[in-house]
């Protein structure tokens, strides 16, 4: 099935460059075919959650409401333009936040085992002046002993050897961690994105 859409966008994909060489002086034709193209290959790229189509369905949506708007509103050329790419941009810090949520979702359930791990060293970061510590880290199953390193450095409040920290596993594979964020690292991330959300806006608001 993959390889048979991956063919099918393959396909789509000679078909767009091909319309934009024939009607490159038809703007508006040739873009509106790259909408509906862009759109189907997003959907397909979506189907088999590619790591793309994030991007490509936002920017195909954004490109179709801006070309509509520009042939039946007549919205000027750069008002259009504008529209485009802030949309587009607006569409994809959305995307990214839902995508960022169901991965954070996701990953807490694949990894449903919780379980006490030890710091057993505790590694100094050689590349860098501040002194940056990241923890290793031992943990039991079953009876087995696994070892790794934990991902996150510590500057200050740096925990000691044999402190606890609590790790989600795979119970089907034991050697497959997720290291879930936290609150104040989810903030963070949530902030971010929503801070270009935000500024996105205020520029649409301005330009029309």
């Amino acid at each position: 099935m993959k390889n048979i859409i991956n063919n099918i966008i393959f396909i789509l994909g000679a078909f767009l460059l091909i319309t934009i060489v024939i009607l490159k002086d038809k703007y508006f034709l040739m873009l509106s075919i790259s909408a509906i193209v862009l759109l189907i290959i997003g959907i397909l790229l979506l189907i088999i959650k590619h790591n793309f189509s994030p991007i490509v369905l936002p920017v195909s949506i954004s490109l179709g409401i801006s070309l509509l708007l520009y042939h039946f509103a007549k919205i000027p050329t750069y008002k259009a333009v504008a529209l485009f790419f802030m949309l587009s941009l607006a569409l994809i810090m959305i995307i990214t936040i839902i995508i960022y949520f169901s991965i954070l979702n996701f990953n807490i359930k694949t990894h449903s085992l919780v379980v006490a791990s030890t710091i057993i060293d505790l590694v100094k970061n050689p590349n860098t002046k501040t002194a940056i510590y990241y923890p290793v880290l031992n943990y039991t199953i079953d009876g087995e002993s696994f070892e790794i390193n934990y991902p996150r450095g510590f500057v200050k409040d740096i925990p000691d050897i044999d402190d606890e920290i609590y790790i989600n596993v795979n119970p089907n594979d034991h050697l497959d961690v997720y290291f879930k964020p936290t609150k104040i690292e989810i903030l963070k991330n949530c902030l971010s994105t929503l801070s270009v959300l935000v500024l996105v806006v205020i520029v649409l608001i301005g330009t029309f």
